[in-house]
């Protein structure tokens, strides 16, 4: 007794269908853990609060408005048509997954457009910038360069 890792000396490693490294239990089965590195468990609060910042997500707000009385009025509507309070809870609730999932994805277009142009005149902006620099530099260099052939 007292053999490898605690096993009766019965026990082997195998590289067999449990893994490399396993390890045969008193019970014949294997434990697939041995030899695998621990998961860190030291995940900080600060690196969850995106979790509960939804609100400065881009696009929550705006799908969430618009959304909510999207399926609200949808389920007005087959309320006022079945007089099945059931079915029309059910159909709003549908609907302001579809409506916020719909206006998410097309305020996200928007908001990668907008952003694709700024960023484009923002480098034509700096490449004007570069290319004014290049024309004074070369403009200060030939007046420069007049001076001393007088």
């Amino acid at each position: 007794r007292g053999g490898r890792d605690g096993c009766e000396s019965g026990a082997s490693t195998s590289s067999g269908a449990a893994g490399v490294g396993s390890v045969a239990m008193e019970d014949g089965s294997k434990n697939p853990h041995v030899g695998v590195n621990e998961v860190p468990r030291d995940v900080e609060a600060k690196d969850l609060n995106f979790l509960f910042d939804i609100v400065r997500v881009p696009c929550f707000r705006d799908s969430i408005l618009f959304s909510i009385p999207a399926g609200l009025t949808l389920g007005a509507f087959r309320f006022y048509r079945l007089r099945d309070v059931t079915r029309a809870a059910d159909l709003a609730v549908k609907g302001i997954v579809v409506f916020s999932g719909a206006s998410w994805l097309v305020c996200r277009y928007e908001y990668r457009e907008r952003r694709r142009k700024i960023r484009a005149a923002f480098e034509e902006q700096q490449r004007m910038m570069l290319t004014r620099i290049m024309m004074e530099k070369e403009g200060g260099e030939e007046s420069d360069q007049g001076e001393n052939a007088q």
